[in-house]
């Protein structure tokens, strides 16, 4: 992110790859960065997301689950 934000003591909070799009919240507050991005810290989150279709479309037979024992 530093390549895009020439502010100093700016972070992100989050990422995204490099095929997706979204927001990315940006903050001058390091701890509270840490405190959302670090996965030690086990905060609940929620994505929403779209999925392309990509190909052709074509019918996909059911999954069935397997009993094990």
């Amino acid at each position: 992110m530093k390549d895009f934000i020439q502010v100093p003591a700016v972070y992100a909070a989050g990422r995204l790859d490099a095929d997706s799009e979204g927001l990315v919240v940006l903050t001058d507050d390091g701890a509270w960065q840490h405190r959302i991005s670090d996965p030690s810290h086990k905060l609940a989150k929620v994505y929403w997301t779209q999925v392309g279709a990509y190909g052709q479309r074509r019918p996909r037979a059911p999954r069935s689950r397997r009993r094990s024992g």
